[in-house]
């Protein structure tokens, strides 16, 4: 878990950009993870902001138990993505890219949030040099890829991704993002939802039998 002196450190750097929406509170939630050695992916969110109840979470993603938050659905949205792809929450490394909360939901937010990513990604990567560089980080959010690539110009539609199209291959190599490891949509809005998508979830899971016997 990242220092309390740390993450005060990096509020005030956040402050310091301009941004006027972080929350200044602390600490941040922790990282779930259940065992490192059985980490199979990185899930990765956008920040912990929640405006309609204002909880404040122990672990990333209201984890292990979201009924304490009022987050008993969005967990379960999460765990059967997983599932889908043949994943548990004991294999996965629970994480958002800008720990911090903000005063204002992501998607009402996304100037300041991608600065305050633009801080965050530095810090992500140090936190991610526990893993290996070929275990996949899952991308929970098209916001997380557009401030990930080198080139955000190289971002595809979501459904190019989901539909295999040609040109938006999955996973996105290493060398193209900002985290140097190999990327893949897994949006978590119910459009994406894999029981509705199985070509990809099962190109998804091929991946990771890859990715495992690395």
């Amino acid at each position: 878990m990242m220092p309390l002196e740390k993450q005060e450190d990096i509020l005030a750097r956040l402050r310091a950009t301009g941004i006027t929406s972080v929350d200044d509170y602390t600490p941040f939630p922790k990282p779930f993870c259940v065992n490192p050695n059985s980490v199979k992916a990185i899930y990765l969110g956008c920040d912990p902001t929640n405006t309609k109840y204002m909880n404040r979470f122990e672990y990333a993603f209201a984890l292990p138990d979201g009924r304490k938050y009022h987050f008993e659905q969005f967990v379960e949205g999460h765990r059967k993505q997983l599932e889908a792809i043949r994943l548990s929450w004991d294999q996965v490394y629970v994480q958002n890219l800008c720990q911090n909360y903000f005063t204002e939901e992501t998607s009402q937010n996304k100037r300041e949030w991608e600065l305050a990513a633009g801080i965050w990604i530095p810090e992500l990567q140090g936190e991610l040099e526990q893993f290996h560089n070929d275990i996949p980080i899952l991308l929970t959010s098209q916001l997380l890829l557009h401030v990930l690539l080198h080139d955000r110009k190289n971002a595809r539609r979501a459904e190019e991704y989901y539909y295999c199209r040609e040109g938006a291959a999955v996973p996105i190599q290493a060398e193209h993002n900002k985290l140097s490891c190999p990327l893949i949509p897994l949006y978590r809005h119910p459009k994406y939802n894999l029981s509705n998508w199985k070509q990809y979830g099962g190109m998804v899971c091929k991946h990771l039998n890859n990715a495992e016997s690395v």
